[in-house]
């Protein structure tokens, strides 16, 4: 589909009602693990940040084709519509810098201030890497899918573990779950190279 005739179908969605939900449907899902993908790799934005800035680069897109801002373009509809992605995410970003500003302005006290800078590090780092985690979860053995799963998840102790897996010590589980969490952690770092 050429230039001119994304342009005049998208106005044109805008206006028809009889296919509109299917077209801007399709534009949702077609573009949207695409933007998630692009958005962590050049930002590194969180899944759940980077859906709500879909979500309102959406209604932003939505909103210029029925006011007709879409009609003279110079480039693709996909293209623009990153563009306004990318504007949301630069918004966003500016935001999280003067949140940041705020926490080093709270009095000074030194526990207050690391707890939640490594609070934060670490919220980023799951809510962005989740989904690179569970992947490389199901790489691992069941052995030691089920030991990571019982320790982080269920939060059993080692005791307790050992008792459940049938294992002869509560040092031989130490050894294997530290064996299997660095497994786990290069297999996530690998990952997050290769998508990088």
């Amino acid at each position: 589909m050429n230039l001119d005739s994304q342009i005049s179908s998208l106005t044109e969605q805008v206006q028809d009602s009889s296919n509109f939900l299917e077209y801007w449907e399709n534009f949702y899902t077609s573009h949207r693990t695409e933007f998630l993908k692009w958005s962590y790799k050049h930002y590194h934005l969180p899944p759940d940040e980077a859906v709500d800035i879909y979500q309102d680069a959406i209604v932003i897109l939505f909103e210029n084709a029925a006011n007709g801002k879409v009609s003279h373009l110079q480039c693709t509809v996909k293209t623009y519509f990153f563009g306004i992605a990318k504007n949301l995410i630069s918004t966003y970003l500016k935001k999280k810098i003067r949140d940041k500003e705020r926490y080093e302005k709270l009095p000074e006290n030194p526990h207050l201030l690391e707890s939640l800078a490594i609070s934060e590090r670490n919220n980023d780092w799951m809510e962005a890497s989740l989904e690179v985690v569970s992947d490389a979860m199901k790489r691992l053995s069941s052995k030691g899918q089920a030991i990571l799963h019982l320790f982080y998840h269920e939060k059993k102790s080692l005791k307790e573990i050992t008792h459940t897996l049938g294992y002869k010590s509560e040092d031989v589980v130490k050894t294997t779950k530290m064996r299997y969490m660095k497994m786990l952690r290069e297999l996530v770092e690998a990952d997050i190279r290769y998508y990088s």
